[in-house]
């Protein structure tokens, strides 16, 4: 009889101590490279065929997975090139690509904005809206 009054016990026990480990959420699919700080260093692309070339650490992003949020600290001052986003902290996510063709399966959206197809090593952040007109931008460690 003692089993049988154990046995509720034992899985109710079971059900409630198993965890789910929210403290670790995929934010980043395929690649957990994304976190931190990224200095934007070429910009290109555009219907004009435009290409722009800043030195490293003059534009900064930096993500932050578990807010979602990058914050951009912008120091160009020639509003003649396109630097995409102003000094500010921006929401991203990645989006299903509902691009045609598809050239990849996710894009990535920084505030709204479809920033294309993206890649991502130790030390390179790519980002391509070339499938739709738009820009290739091209960050570093």
């Amino acid at each position: 009889m003692k089993k049988l009054l154990l046995l509720p016990i034992f899985i109710f026990t079971l059900i409630f101590s198993a965890c789910h480990h929210d403290d670790q959420p995929n934010y980043y699919p395929g690649n957990s490279n994304l976190e931190g700080q990224w200095k934007l260093v070429n910009l290109s692309g555009g219907i004009t065929g435009t290409s722009y070339d800043y030195p490293p650490g003059m534009i900064t992003w930096k993500f932050n997975g578990i807010s979602q949020t990058v914050k951009v600290v912008n120091n160009n001052v020639d509003d003649n090139m396109q630097d995409l986003f102003p000094t500010g902290t921006y929401h991203f996510s990645f989006v299903n690509n509902e691009a045609t063709p598809e050239l990849c399966a996710q894009t990535i959206s920084i505030d709204g904005m479809n920033l294309g197809c993206y890649t991502i090593s130790d030390d390179e952040f790519m980002m391509n809206q070339t499938e739709t007109d738009g820009f290739m931008v091209r960050l570093i460690r």
